[in-house]
């Protein structure tokens, strides 16, 4: 190729690279390409309104391992009371807790105690010692609680209620019995034409009577009479002492 044909042939090129450059400018200029490149904006839906009542749950901070900013304590109840328990943490998106009875060996999750808060309703005596943590996890590892103890004392005994003052218990009527009277026996009278003498009269007449038999109740006793006896008795005593005097004297004779 000669020097006189190879520069018309520089110069159709560069035209021809000056031309492209120019289209394109052209091209990228025009509204309709405009509106074929710009961005397309995704429209964003409002964040969902909690309902009234509901607990708003803050959205756990992720960065590095969970940091506990409030540690839970130990509770100390009377048998049939609730116990609460709470903690606080940084970085976390669940949180468990865990108790650590005399029947089991090793720390063991509670079901349903996924809140910062935990409540044991209407604990028991068998329940005392119990051990209580709290772990909180994120994607980057799970840090625990210090362990605390849960103790359970005996229900108080209630105060007394007072007693009332009993009712006074009306004492029964008591019914009055009849009394019987005494049936009067017949008095006999020596004159039936007398009439019924009075008790004044009765009285004398009847000791009298009594003293003037007394010798005949002694005489149908021992079957005869008082006199002879009490003379029949003198006489006995009489001839015994002269007997016994008798006696006496002729022993002293033959001794002296």
């Amino acid at each position: 190729m000669t020097r006189s044909t190879a520069a018309p042939r520089r110069r159709i090129a560069a035209l021809s690279i000056a031309a492209l450059v120019l289209g394109g400018v052209a091209l990228s200029s025009s509204p309709a390409m405009a509106a074929e490149t710009a961005p397309i904006e995704t429209p964003v839906s409002p964040a969902p309104e909690s309902s009234p009542g509901e607990e708003e749950v803050p959205a756990p901070e992720i960065g590095g391992l969970p940091v506990i900013t409030e540690q839970p304590q130990s509770q100390v109840v009377f048998e049939g009371e609730d116990a609460t328990f709470t903690a606080a943490a940084t970085h976390w998106d669940i949180v468990q807790w865990y108790e650590l009875t005399a029947e089991n060996a090793i720390f063991q999750p509670i079901e349903g105690a996924t809140s910062t808060t935990l409540t044991l309703s209407d604990v028991t005596r068998s329940q005392t010692n119990t051990a209580i943590l709290v772990a909180f996890t994120n994607g980057n590892g799970q840090i625990r609680s210090q362990q605390v103890g849960l103790f359970v004392n005996p229900e108080p005994n209630p105060d007394p209620a007072p007693n009332p003052d009993p009712e006074p218990t009306p004492d029964p009527t008591q019914t009055p019995q009849p009394t019987e009277a005494p049936t009067p026996e017949p008095t006999e009278s020596a004159d039936p034409d007398a009439g019924t003498p009075s008790d004044s009269d009765d009285t004398p007449a009847t000791d009298a009577a009594s003293d003037a038999d007394a010798p005949a109740r002694v005489l149908a006793a021992t079957g005869s009479d008082p006199a002879w006896s009490t003379l029949a008795l003198g006489g006995a005593l009489l001839l015994g002492g002269a007997a016994t005097l008798l006696v006496v004297r002729r022993r002293a004779h033959r001794a002296g």
